[in-house]
């Protein structure tokens, strides 16, 4: 209920409601800042600081991989390919996808392609 009541009052004019509220939650901060911050400080040094994780670009490519195979439907093979050609984006050279002059052709512009 935290959460589906307030989305569901704040819909339509979340934008102003909040915006309404910034004083009020500046005066909580405000008042709890004594507390927060020095518990803040002990448990950084108890549990370290929290660090995001990061994955490195094979990491990336292996979990792109992954989630191809285990829900396709969430993720398809040609936007498995976009993402593996954007993160492989940076290695590739022009010279790596020329193609040889001999290999193009040309169009009339009012040419009517059908296959």
């Amino acid at each position: 209920f935290g959460e589906i009541i307030p989305q569901s009052l704040c819909y339509k004019h979340g934008l102003r409601i909040g915006s309404a509220l910034v004083p009020l939650l500046r005066l909580f901060w405000i008042i709890l800042l004594p507390v927060s911050k020095p518990l803040a400080c002990i448990l950084d040094r108890i549990f370290g600081e929290e660090i995001g994780q990061v994955l490195d670009k094979n990491q990336l490519l292996t979990l792109i991989d992954y989630q191809r195979k285990q829900a396709p439907h969430l993720l398809t093979e040609q936007e498995a390919n976009i993402l593996h050609g954007s993160i492989d984006f940076s290695a590739k050279t022009a010279e790596s996808i020329m193609v040889p002059l001999g290999d193009c052709f040309c169009l009339d512009s009012g040419a009517i392609i059908n296959q």
